[in-house]
């Protein structure tokens, strides 16, 4: 082929050069024979004869004159017409010639672009096979990887350790000596009944029927716990059964005597501390009686046995159904502006049981003298408005103005130590402070319980809690002393003069900060009794070394009895011509979900925590009392991790490998980085718009790292039998909504296997490559948005009003969640942890799901969304989609 190319080629180039000298020749003959003839009538006219030697033209050659060839120019006249037909035959046969000619380079012109045609279409060809080839090769790469990865036999697969069943003697499991302890008390070690708590499950508790108050007030709240159980059998798996009050230790004093009865062990709940201090009394405070779990508002002296006992998380709900004021959790509290119109508050009086007691110690006595003076030095440098507001309640007469009696008897009943401080009923001053003093006594224990409503007041109302002393204050394993230190101020009591110059010092972000990690503290475990209930539940859990039970995924319900819709078309390589433009950009397949629950007992948030290991504290988990398959802050390996020889630690690891000449390709090979090799789910929201979702659906063809399509029918009723669905290379699965609702976008279900979740409307198209390349962004800010089209909002100063922009622009405030990454972790915050109230919003308003979106994760890390840039080999046209807004069908229009 090649050769007959060559010749036609140099066939047609001689073609082309010899036809101008062919018309040279023909013009150059007509003159000469026009000359001739010219000459010939010339001489004839004239009458006058030449003599001239002969020429034939024809050939250039003179004829020689001779007889036979005399008489030749006499008879010239005479042949004159017979040598023009001659000229004219010879000029018709050229140009014949020449149209031949012309008709064959024609043709050969013809035939080269048809060549050429076909060069380009298997030039074409074979970049496309090149492609196919690059696929299946890093497809066939991955397989292997995979493969390998799970391979017994195999030096990279991670091999589990083998689970040992401790086996306890009998005698040192059911006496109730203390193990290890030389007092005689009772240790987790000792006195819990092991067998019935066993580590392949999470914490499951019964209860006892009771008519109790007690126990008829948290009814409700157990029965909704995921740790509850209704049955106490041995075979029901429960590991500690909750009773209540007074009857309820009276029969688990009577079944600890029993050593022949293996039941959960007893956690004993006293609402009312007074009862507790009944029980004691009537066995002569002796604390090695009890070898079950005491849990009151506050203990007797010395009673209290750390590290076993547990103290009853207040909520404040309790402190407002107990007090004539109005609460002031009822409206919702603001983090700006930091600073108030008050810089301190302090109001508080002394309760004591019997008298007033005013012995305080001499550190007490003087702190008190220095507030005092505060308030005083505050009042006359502005008589009209002071920053400070103390006012310390000691007489009977000032101490019936703190509180009203119902609030007080509710205070007598859950206190046992001689006195203590109270904050006084009316905490008005501190809902305009910006922080709120709290006083702890040298002789006040860690258990204080006016210490701790003094600290609740504070979280309640936003202001700052300052301890004055280094006195501590309880923490168990709920609530640690980490999590506390960010939401208090330590002052020591001989820097009281200097408080007021301290706190004024504190930056105006420092003091929000503060205040937000207050309200997180207070909203998860202090605000009602569902939170004291939950709290109490999650420090047991963990002191047991429990995780927390699995965080509840949505149940998807499939469209078609099935969740493949049964009729599927191939889909035409035309049709996806537009997205797939770009070179090989990954492998495609195997299908391969993220791996879950690998931080069980080690992890933030739900784990048992054994220990804490994670690039970011409780601080940026929702929810601590679920345990999630995955959160985003999973700590990376170092960065030699994937080139070591020992395969548990190389495991799942796919470095990238650069080759000379090869490092696009090497690149696309794999992902890279620190974390493993993943893949990503596709969520797309649609109602009954078929033919465009279909288009989309075609879009994702031989997307690279697809794991699985999930479409969320928004329609309560079911799509049609007869609708045929593209065929992907992953399954698509469609789920039936049970509402038309924006929310159904970020429900966690049960079907999203991986980590990364990538959602998009029915009618956003995006190319291969700028997918790729935003789940690679986003694998890097695994705790961020990673999406495509941006919105702004700014402050309009000439009208007061927020104005939303969606034209292009250089800054943006978030991301459309129409079209962008997000961990899966996110679903189980927007649909469990974040409020209702904003729910119910996106239903009313049929929109905003988005900026909800955006403002949860903004509101758990601290950080912004990400948009995804463009590079040079990325065309700047449709980088940002148009401007959308949102139809009743739940989709962005134009």
């Amino acid at each position: 082929m090649v050769f007959l190319l060559r010749n036609m080629r140099n066939h047609y180039l001689l073609v082309r050069h010899n036809r101008k000298l062919l018309l040279l020749c023909t013009c150059l003959l007509t003159t000469v024979f026009l000359y001739i003839i010219i000459s010939l009538l010339s001489s004839s006219l004239s009458g006058t004869c030449h003599q001239f030697l002969p020429v034939n033209y024809l050939t250039e050659k003179i004829i020689p004159h001779n007889k036979k060839n005399g008489n030749l120019f006499l008879n010239s006249a005479s042949t004159l017409p017979f040598l023009i037909d001659e000229l004219m035959r010879i000029n018709h046969s050229v140009h014949d010639e020449l149209i031949d000619l012309h008709q064959r380079r024609k043709e050969l012109v013809d035939a080269n672009s048809i060549l050429q045609n076909q060069v380009e279409r298997l030039r074409s060809i074979l970049v496309e096979h090149s492609r196919q080839i690059m696929r299946l090769r890093a497809t066939l790469d991955s397989y292997k990887q995979t493969i390998l990865e799970n391979t017994p036999l195999s030096a990279v697969f991670y091999s589990k350790w083998p689970i040992v069943q401790l086996k306890l003697d009998d005698q040192n499991m059911n006496s109730p000596t203390v193990i290890g302890s030389s007092n005689g008390l009772c240790t987790i070690e000792s006195c819990i009944n092991w067998d019935q708590c066993r580590h392949t499950r999470f914490m499951k508790f019964c209860t006892d029927l009771s008519d109790s108050n007690s126990a008829m007030s948290f009814d409700e709240i157990l029965q909704s716990s995921a740790h509850f159980t209704a049955s106490c059998n041995i075979d029901n798996g429960a590991c500690l059964r909750l009773t209540f009050g007074i009857h309820g230790a009276e029969k688990c004093m009577q079944e600890s005597k029993l050593t022949s009865v293996n039941l959960p062990t007893c956690v004993v709940l006293f609402s009312n501390s007074l009862e507790l201090d009944q029980i004691y009394q009537r066995y002569n405070y002796s604390v090695n009686q009890f070898n079950f779990l005491l849990v009151a508002n506050s203990f007797p002296e010395n009673t209290f046995r750390h590290g076993f006992d547990f103290l009853l998380p207040i909520n404040y709900d309790i402190l407002c159904m107990h007090s004539k004021k109005t609460c002031s959790n009822s409206s919702p509290l603001r983090l700006l502006p930091g600073r108030r119109s008050l810089l301190l508050s302090f109001k508080v009086g002394i309760l004591s049981k019997n008298h007033v007691d005013k012995n305080y110690s001499s550190l007490t006595n003087l702190t008190i003298q220095h507030l005092k003076q505060m308030d005083t030095s505050s009042h006359k440098m502005n008589k009209s408005t002071s920053f400070i507001s103390i006012s310390i309640h000691e007489s009977i007469d000032e101490l019936e103005n703190c509180w009203s009696d119902k609030y007080k008897e509710y205070l007598l009943q859950n206190f046992l130590s001689d006195s203590d401080w109270f904050p006084c009923e009316d905490t008005s001053s501190l809902r305009m402070s910006t922080f709120g003093l709290i006083m702890t006594d040298a002789r006040n224990s860690l258990m204080s319980f006016g210490l701790r409503i003094q600290l609740i007041n504070c979280l309640a109302n936003g202001a700052i809690p300052v301890f004055i002393g280094n006195s501590g204050i309880y923490t168990d394993e709920a609530v640690d002393s980490e999590l506390l230190s960010k939401v208090i101020i330590r002052v020591p009591r001989p820097r009281v003069e200097e408080l007021p110059v301290i706190l004024q010092s504190l930056s105006e972000a420092h003091i929000v900060e503060i205040r937000r990690q207050g309200q997180i503290l207070f909203q998860r475990f202090l605000k009602h009794k569902p939170s004291q209930l939950t709290t109490l539940l999650l420090a047991v859990s963990r002191r047991l070394g429990f995780p927390q039970p699995p965080a509840p995924q949505w149940l998807s319900l499939p469209a078609y009895g099935e969740f493949q819709p049964p009729k599927q078309y191939p889909i035409h390589k035309e049709n996806n011509l537009q997205v797939d433009l770009d070179d090989f950009l990954g492998p495609i397949g195997p299908q391969q979900s993220s791996i879950s629950y690998q931080s069980n007992y080690t992890g933030p948030g739900g784990s048992a925590r054994l220990a804490i290991v994670s690039v970011h504290g409780d601080g940026n988990v929702a929810n601590p009392l679920w345990l999630f398959p995955s959160t985003p802050w999973e700590p990376p390996l170092p960065s030699d991790a994937p080139f070591v020889p020992y395969g548990f630690t190389k495991h799942g690891l796919r470095p990238i490998n650069h080759s000379i000449n090869l490092a696009g390709y090497e690149f696309n090979m794999n992902l890279g980085g620190m974390h493993p090799y993943e893949q990503f789910t596709i969520v797309v929201l649609t109602y009954d718009r078929f033919n465009l979702l279909c288009q989309t659906l075609e879009s994702f063809l031989n997307l690279p790292y697809l794991h699985s399509v999930l479409v969320i029918w928004n329609n309560p009723i079911p799509p049609n039998s007869d609708l045929s669905w593209p065929q992907l290379h992953v399954p698509i699965k469609v789920i039936l909504s049970q509402n038309n609702s924006l929310n159904n976008r970020f429900l966690p279900y049960d079907l999203i296997e991986t980590d990364a979740v990538l959602s998009i409307d029915d009618d956003i198209q995006l190319r291969h490559d700028e997918i790729i390349f935003g789940f690679r962004v986003w694998r890097e800010h695994r705790d961020q948005l990673v999406g495509f089209p941006v919105r702004a909002h700014f402050w309009n100063s000439s009208d007061n009003s927020w104005f939303y922009n969606s034209d292009y622009m250089c800054e943006f405030s978030m991301i459309l969640t129409g079209a962008a990454f997000f961990h899966k972790y996110y679903a189980f915050a927007y649909t469990w942890e974040m409020s209702l109230d904003i729910r119910k919003m996106v239903d009313n308003y049929f929109n905003c799901e988005d900026i909800a979106m955006n403002f949860l994760v903004a509101h758990i890390t601290r950080k912004p969304p990400l948009k995804r840039l463009c590079t040079a080999g990325i065309s700047l046209q449709n980088e940002l989609l148009p401007a959308t807004t949102k139809n009743q069908s739940g989709a962005y229009t134009g």
